[in-house]
């Protein structure tokens, strides 16, 4: 997982269709500024004006790779008193919004399908609502419980333990993808530092549960041996 392409606005982010292609601009964006912006912006008296500009903003991607497209909605930041030493403008861009939303991890094909669309619902809540995304990840912790029937009546923590006699190295690792679910369910202050750990470690135990290569190898190896078993 590179951690460095969510922790703003990048242009690399993967289409939500393919997973190869990076979304790209390929429409002129829609752009307003916002009132209180406009206000501020207008000359006063004293010929004073806001150091900046906000503008909300929505653009069309386009999959590099597919062609498939999603909408992003964001905020344009602008320096209205400055350029760059080369003279271009100094903005800033803040996503709000993406739909289909990026995909911030992977997610194996084999991976249980109620567990999977958990992970997917949590990639839209990151842009706009990070401890309901924190507690999004929780319930897709929960999911995968019920998937290997882990009694339902226990608390989490309890089934993540339950769970730690047959799966012992992952149980670690959800019990600290747990934690900070948790922030997000008691409304604590999580930081986008923190939801990008706990998808981290998600995709970790979804690779260790759910490996599609071993998943591959063991069907490959399974017809050869029995192609060759009367040899």
């Amino acid at each position: 997982m590179n951690k460095e392409i969510w922790n703003g606005y990048s242009d690399e982010l993967p289409c939500p269709r393919c997973q190869k292609g990076k979304l790209k601009d390929y429409k002129t964006d829609v752009s307003s500024e916002i009132i209180d912006s406009q206000i501020e912006n207008n000359f006063g008296p004293n010929g004073v004006v806001c150091p900046d500009a906000t503008l909300r903003v929505t653009a069309h991607l386009k999959c590099s790779k597919c062609d498939d497209v999603a909408i992003m909605c964001y905020e344009r930041i602008e320096d209205v008193r400055h350029t760059d030493e080369e003279g271009n403008e100094i903005f800033e861009i803040v996503p709000l919004f993406y739909h289909p939303a990026p995909p911030l991890i992977h997610i194996p094909t084999s991976c249980p399908s109620p567990v999977a669309d958990v992970i997917k619902q949590s990639f839209s809540l990151y842009w706009v609502d990070l401890a309901s995304c924190a507690n999004k990840i929780r319930v897709a912790l929960e999911v995968l419980m019920d998937h290997y029937q882990i009694d339902h009546n226990l608390s989490l923590h309890q089934r993540i333990r339950t769970f730690e006699a047959t799966h012992f190295k992952i149980s670690k690792y959800m019990l600290a993808a747990k934690w900070i679910g948790n922030s997000g369910s008691h409304r604590a202050d999580v930081t986008r530092n923190s939801i990008l750990d706990a998808y981290e470690l998600l995709e970790y135990i979804l690779e260790q549960l759910f490996n599609d290569k071993e998943r591959s190898l063991d069907e490959l190896s399974a017809r050869i041996n029995a192609a060759r078993q009367h040899e």
